[in-house]
């Protein structure tokens, strides 16, 4: 062997962040000059140099070296003894390597690290946060967490207040933020807060007091509460103003619509030939008397006699006006068909000729949904004219009643393009309507046509 070494002392305890030396011995027991490579192996090589790095001896002496040993203050370095060498490496006769070993203590350090996350929350009712605990010491410990309740106002609960965290281990914990009495309405309110985490123990160390802020919002904001006064005042406005005036506007269109229909209903009849307001001959060429005066020697021609003189009576004769007579009786009668698929039908009714009728309402129905037409007619003139297709039922109603004079014929008039298919029902080969005439039957007016024809 051309080399022997060794470190003093053996062992050595450092602290992580500080400092420590330690001497390597190395003495040339060959009989040559030799140059020694000195290297250090083990755990503790990434923070342990060697000054200086190579030694030259002449046979039969002595050299040394310095180890330094810097442990960082981190988590990564774990307390406790880590053993650790140092290869001397002789350049001229590589085989005679010798390795001298020692052992270094690491000390250990405790540091806790702490923050609430969020920092700040804002919520109505209770808000939730979270306290990340991290040890960044290099020896496991116990840690102990506590909310400070500075405030009356609010309280606070943590998920767990003991947990044990090996080095570099990190963790979350859950904490509620309750308020003791909810804020209807009004600006927001702060609660500061504040949590400990410290190490169970008898360390002395200071705690990590981690800070974070609830804030108390209103149930009921400024904008909902301007919202709901605007709504009040616009209710205030409808019933003390809109509403007034249309009920007002409503009720004077009720009463304009009931007073067409009466006047409607009791317009006087247009006077026919030698009406009562007209002052008649008599056949000797003298001018007869009015409706309301008698003839000389004669009685009064109120209910249609005539004068001495000839003078027309005031609602009857020749006098009497299209409605006058001895009043009406209700008229009503139904016209119906079946259509064959591209032809036309019609159904006819006959007006005597002695009545006038007055027409109040005329309902169509077409139940099956057919393709076509469907019209009404009092002689030549179209009275209504519809489409199968558009309708089931059609009501017409009139306040002033059509009229349909002595001899005139009502028809009513089908056109079947296509039969319908009504539902629940087999499907029809032929069209059908029908329409329901219903109104007041009179007597006709003695100065039409037929009245003097008879």
């Amino acid at each position: 062997m051309s080399a022997t070494a060794h470190v003093d002392p053996s062992s050595a305890s450092v602290a992580p962040g500080d400092e420590q030396h330690v001497v390597l011995r190395v003495r040339n027991s060959g009989d040559i000059v030799e140059s020694y490579r000195l290297t250090v192996v083990g755990d503790a090589s990434d923070w342990t140099t060697v000054e200086p790095e190579t030694l030259s001896l002449y046979p039969g002496t002595e050299g040394s070296a310095t180890l330094a040993f810097r442990p960082p203050r981190s988590s990564t370095v774990r307390a406790g003894e880590l053993p650790y060498a140092v290869r001397v490496l002789p350049s001229e006769r590589p085989d005679g390597v010798v390795v001298p070993e020692g052992v270094v203590e690491v000390l250990p350090f405790h540091e806790l690290d702490a923050e609430v996350v969020p920092p700040q929350r804002k919520r109505r009712l209770r808000a939730r946060f979270q306290v990340r605990v991290a040890n960044l010491g290099n020896t496991p410990v116990p840690v102990r967490l506590a909310a400070d309740e500075a405030s009356e106002e609010v309280e606070h609960t943590l998920s767990t207040e003991t947990l044990t965290l090996e080095p570099g281990e990190e963790t979350h914990v859950d904490l509620v933020v309750r308020p003791r009495k909810l804020l209807w309405f009004g600006t927001a309110v702060q609660h500061p807060f504040e949590v400990r985490a410290r190490r169970d123990g008898d360390g002395d160390e200071p705690p990590a007091v981690p800070s974070g802020t609830y804030v108390q919002q209103p149930i009921l904001p400024y904008w909902l509460l301007a919202l709901l006064a605007l709504l009040i005042a616009l209710l205030v406005l409808w019933f003390t103003l809109v509403l007034p005036t249309v009920r007002s506007a409503a009720r004077e269109q009720a009463d304009a619509a009931i007073e067409e229909a009466t006047n409607a209903s009791s317009l006087p009849s247009s006077p026919a030939s030698g009406g009562a307001d007209r002052q008649g001959a008599g056949p000797g060429g003298q001018p007869g008397g009015d409706g309301d005066s008698a003839g000389p020697g004669g009685d009064r021609g109120a209910d249609g006699g005539t004068g001495q003189n000839g003078g027309a009576g005031q609602n009857g004769g020749t006098g009497g006006s299209a409605r006058g007579g001895g009043g009406g009786d209700e008229f009503a009668t139904v016209l119906e068909t079946s259509v064959s698929p591209g032809g036309s039908d019609t159904e006819v009714f006959r007006v005597p000729d002695d009545r006038l009728l007055l027409i109040t309402d005329i309902v169509a129905s077409a139940p099956q949904g057919d393709t076509g037409t469907l019209r009404v007619s009092i002689d030549d003139r179209t009275v209504i004219s519809l489409a199968l297709e558009n309708f089931r039922n059609h009501d017409n109603h009139w306040v002033t009643p059509v009229e349909a004079p002595p001899g005139s014929t009502i028809v009513m008039e089908v056109t079947c393009r296509k039969p319908g298919n009504p539902p629940n029902a087999p499907a029809p080969g032929t069209c059908a309507g029908s329409v329901f005439v219903n109104g007041a039957s009179v007597p006709a007016p003695s100065g039409s046509p037929s009245a003097r024809g008879r």
